[in-house]
């Protein structure tokens, strides 16, 4: 859209400047002389001898108002219609969390999320990897991939790796690490 924009105000300036050279080598047009002194022009009279003013012609444009150079198709706006969306389906998904279980529930709370781990999911010579954001990773699956074969999915840092299915089209399959908190000694020994 930007590229049409650019191309008009191009041609419109090249126009002008072509309009502009066009008038330079015009000659100037013919005045009528003036009137002798002692004599002022008259409006003419109708039939009852009132005089009727004169009125001024309003000047029109002739011809193409953007001259073009000869051979070229007239310019006109042709009306396109909006495209149409198309309906994109939503990916095939391995949901990778990892998470601290700081009071001990077994379960994935606000605030035990583990950020900034790398995660990934392979599968012969298809890899897909990411960072967890909050504690979670959303890793999409090869459509080449057929649902039900197992895929292997690792969080290298830590050394942990665990096998899912392949999910069906659209579907989410869920890799889960619960991290326990480490128990530290009362006493030094």
């Amino acid at each position: 859209m930007t590229r049409k924009i650019i191309l008009i105000l191009i041609f419109c300036l090249w126009e002008s400047t072509a309009a502009f050279s066009v008038l330079a080598q015009a000659t100037a047009t013919p005045t009528p002389p003036p009137p002798p002194l002692g004599i002022t022009p008259t409006a003419p009279s109708d039939k009852g001898g009132n005089k009727k003013p004169t009125q001024t012609p309003t000047p029109r444009p002739s011809g193409n108002v953007f001259p073009q150079p000869p051979g070229t198709p007239p310019l006109t706006a042709t009306p396109t219609a909006p495209p149409t969306p198309t309906a994109t389906l939503p990916p095939t998904l391995i949901r990778l969390t990892v998470f601290m279980d700081g009071n001990r529930n077994g379960t994935f709370d606000t605030g035990e999320g583990v950020t900034g781990l790398l995660g990934l999911a392979r599968r012969g010579d298809w890899l897909t990897y990411g960072l967890t954001e909050n504690g979670v990773l959303f890793l999409p699956v090869s459509p080449d991939v057929p649902a039900g074969e197992f895929i292997a999915v690792e969080v290298p840092y830590l050394h942990w790796s665990t096998q899912v299915r392949a999910p069906e089209n659209n579907g989410t399959a869920e890799a889960v690490l619960r991290l326990e908190l480490p128990e530290y000694p009362v006493f030094l020994p």
